[in-house]
C-alpha cells in the first residue's frame, strides 16, 4: 500500500540519516557523573553540534495553527503556541547562559579563551545550518555587561576580531535582516531558521491587514496567502533531520544556566 511504501521509506531515509552520523567529540574531561565539569572543556564543534539537534527538536514540533493571530504573544501561548513560545524561552536562556559563562570568569585569560570559544561555537552553529543557534551565541556575545569588557574584547586578536565582525554582519538587523534572510534563501538542509525573521514578518501581516473587506463583507485573501507564505517559510526545514547523535555528557545544556 502507499502507507506501507511510505513507512519503509521513512525507515529507510531514518537509516541513512543515523549511519552517516559523526561520532560525537568527548570531553577533555568529565565529572563522575560523565557529565562536563566546564563547558570549556568541551569541544566548539561537539556544542554546536548538540545546541543544533536540541533546537532541531524543538523547531520541528512547530505547527502552523502556531503562527496565527500573534498566538505566541497572548495569554494562553504556552497552549496555542507551545513549541514557538519554547524557542523563544531557548533563544533567551541560551543568550544569558553565554553571557553568564563569560561574566563569572574572574581571570582576564580566562575571559579572552572564553570569547573565542564562543565564537568558535557560534561559527560552527553557521556551518551547521543552526541559524537560530548563531543568534542565540552572537546575541549573548554582544549583552552590554559582555560588550563592556573593551580590554578582553581587545585581547582577542585579529582572527577571532574577524571571525566576529563577519558574524555580526551575517546577523545584522539592517533592512530587516537583509544579509541573513539572503543566506537563509540559499542554505541547503537540514537547517534551524532563526524564528525571529519570521515571527516578525507575522505580526506584519496580522497586524497590518484586516480579516475582511469592502464593510466586512469579504474575506482579505490576500492576508491569508501572505500569512500561508511566511508560514511555508518558516516551516520548510522540518522535513530533513540533522545526521547527529546525542551525547549524554552534554545533557546538561537543554537546560542552561540562569544569568547570574
Amino acid at each position: 500500500t502507499i502507507a506501507a511504501k511510505s513507512a519503509d521509506k521513512s525507515k529507510e531515509i531514518k537509516r541513512m540519516i543515523t549511519g552517516s552520523a559523526p561520532e560525537p567529540i568527548l570531553p577533555k574531561s568529565l565529572t563522575a557523573s560523565g557529565q562536563l565539569q566546564t563547558i570549556f572543556d568541551a569541544h566548539p564543534m561537539e556544542v554546536a553540534r548538540q545546541l543544533t539537534l536540541i533546537e532541531y527538536n524543538i523547531y520541528n514540533k512547530i505547527r502552523p495553527t502556531e503562527c496565527l493571530k500573534n498566538a505566541w504573544n497572548k495569554e494562553g501561548k504556552e497552549l496555542n503556541a507551545r513549541s514557538i513560545t519554547a524557542m523563544i524561552k531557548r533563544f533567551n536562556e541560551v543568550s544569558n547562559w553565554v553571557a553568564t559563562e563569560i561574566l563569572k570568569l574572574n581571570k582576564e585569560k580566562m575571559r579572552v579563551k572564553a570569547l573565542c570559544f564562543f565564537i568558535d561555537v557560534a561559527e560552527n552553529c553557521k556551518g551547521l545550518n543552526n541559524l537560530n543557534g548563531l543568534l542565540e551565541i552572537v546575541s549573548g556575545l554582544n549583552q552590554g555587561p559582555v560588550h563592556r569588557l573593551t580590554d578582553t574584547w581587545s585581547a582577542i586578536g585579529n582572527k577571532y576580531t574577524s571571525k566576529m565582525a563577519a558574524l555580526n554582519k551575517l546577523v545584522a538587523r539592517d533592512n530587516n535582516y537583509k544579509v541573513l534572510r539572503e543566506y537563509i534563501a540559499n542554505v541547503d538542509p537540514p537547517c534551524v531558521p532563526y524564528l525571529g525573521i519570521y515571527l516578525t514578518d507575522l505580526t506584519f501581516v496580522t497586524d497590518g491587514n484586516p480579516d475582511l473587506l469592502k464593510d466586512n463583507k469579504l474575506i482579505n485573501f490576500f492576508k491569508r496567502r501572505r500569512l500561508a507564505q511566511v508560514i511555508q517559510e518558516m516551516m520548510k526545514f522540518q522535513h530533513i533531520a540533522y545526521p547527529l547523535y546525542m551525547a549524554v555528557s552534554y545533557t546538561h545544556l537543554t537546560l542552561p544556566t540562569k544569568r547570574i
